[in-house]
């Protein structure tokens, strides 16, 4: 168990402080589980696991987040090339970010997409 130190929601990553070692831990949203960022202060749970090529510890498998995962809209472009795009946001009509590594059930959109 820890809380979020840092989160940068453009770039997807951020910080944990581990509530009982004080240790830093990275945290990349592709390891979120049941949301698609953090806030400041959030209580989550996590995996502590060793990342092989930094030689480093960093959290997987994380839940517990403030920024909910479901949001819908319209794919408003996508480039397959670099794997990412953006959506329409049915809500307030923003456009919202998306990676592949982001996407569920289906690594591919479309312009036009819901």
């Amino acid at each position: 168990v820890g809380a979020c130190k840092s989160w940068n929601d453009e770039r997807g990553f951020g910080f944990l402080v581990d509530n009982e070692t004080g240790e830093d831990l990275f945290i990349h949203r592709m390891h979120l589980v049941d949301c698609r960022g953090l806030v400041v202060g959030d209580q989550v749970t996590y995996d502590k696991e060793m990342d092989d090529r930094k030689q480093k510890y960093e959290a997987r498998n994380c839940s517990g987040g403030s920024i909910p995962l479901a949001k819908s809209g319209v794919v408003k472009s996508w480039n397959e090339g670099k794997g990412f795009g953006f959506i329409v946001q049915d809500e307030d009509g923003e456009d919202l970010f998306v990676h592949r590594l982001q996407l569920a059930e289906n690594p591919f959109l479309m312009v036009g997409d819901r």
